[in-house]
């Protein structure tokens, strides 16, 4: 467990109270279960197609400690991530931006549910402005059935002002989810230089001369975010148990080499429209601030508040 730091501005009511610094407790296994979740283009979709492509260094690197260490409690990427070729180090960069990206909108803007944007599009969810493929990266919708847009920009070394201006010109220029304004549009800036590793999260004003819009299909926008995850359980040798209150389903990932497991609430492998429920529980249980930061597992488990669990090794009964 490290810190990592976030610095949030330029939200406005009713999100403002997300502004200001803070600091998040952050694992290995946070990290790779964030960039499970979040996804990726096709080819990197790691759950639902294997772990053959070019991400898996990155995931056999993280689970083994490789990538990021924790110096007197604070996150910084380690010398193995330092000393990796270029195409190496610009996929871990990827990765882990995605990933620190992916836990913050949980924590900080609770948003549960973020994907990105290629795989609804994909999956016949999103449909964008046709001609257009200026867009952010992520797209989160929270229990409020509000939408959330996210562009990411991750760097290994000094970050410019420019790339930070992009990022938030191309945040700002969605202005119509399903014919409303989204909640918030932000860019995150994840200098990985930094030591904490540090997250800028800005909410910057809307591009008025832009007019990009996106129709959301609501009611498939579940199914198609849990599906590589209820694919993963359904065609896995399932063990159960039972955490924070939920019945869980879980399966284990045998193509690491790692006693890693994956599991969802059974709830939403039957269903995933529950996930609104199972997200209010896990809100609701915050004893410990993150929910994911068991104090019986410590580093071996993580649950995001979409539900998604990852443990090292197969966790017993959590309560």
């Amino acid at each position: 467990m490290a810190l990592v730091e976030v610095n949030a501005s330029r939200f406005k009511v009713p999100y403002s109270w997300v502004n200001g610094k803070t600091y998040t407790n952050v694992s290995s296994l946070d990290i790779f279960r964030g960039a499970m979740s979040v996804g990726a283009s096709d080819n990197l979709d790691l759950l639902a197609y294997g772990w053959r492509y070019l991400g898996a260094q990155f995931f056999q690197s993280l689970v083994t400690g490789l990538l990021v260490t924790s110096i007197n409690g604070e996150l910084i990427t380690s010398s193995a991530f330092e000393n990796k070729i270029q195409t190496e180090k610009a996929t871990a960069t990827y990765w882990l931006s995605m990933a620190l990206t992916k836990l913050t909108a949980e924590r900080r803007l609770r948003v549960p549910w973020l994907c990105h944007v290629d795989r609804l599009i994909k999956k016949g969810v999103l449909i964008q402005t046709p001609g257009t493929n200026e867009r952010g990266d992520l797209a989160g919708r929270d229990s409020q059935y509000l939408w959330h847009i996210i562009e990411v920009k991750g760097r290994s070394l000094n970050i410019s002002q420019d790339t930070i201006e992009q990022a938030k010109r191309q945040a700002s220029k969605l202005t119509d989810v399903s014919g409303k304004l989204p909640a918030t549009a932000s860019a995150s800036v994840v200098k990985l230089f930094r030591k904490p590793i540090t997250i800028d999260l800005i909410d910057p004003e809307p591009t008025p001369e832009m007019k990009i819009s996106w129709d959301i299909n609501d009611s498939r926008f579940f199914p198609a975010y849990y599906e590589p995850f209820v694919r993963r359980v359904n065609i896995s040798s399932v063990k159960s148990t039972r955490i924070r209150g939920l019945q869980y389903s879980l399966a284990a990932i045998k193509e690491l080499d790692q006693n890693l497991w994956v599991g969802l609430p059974k709830i939403i492998i039957d269903n995933p429209q529950t996930a609104i429920d199972v997200a209010s529980t896990l809100y609701e249980n915050e004893q410990n601030q993150e929910i994911n930061i068991s104090p019986d597992y410590g580093q071996r488990l993580s649950i995001g508040y979409d539900g998604i669990l990852l443990s090292d090794g197969f966790p017993e009964v959590v309560n």
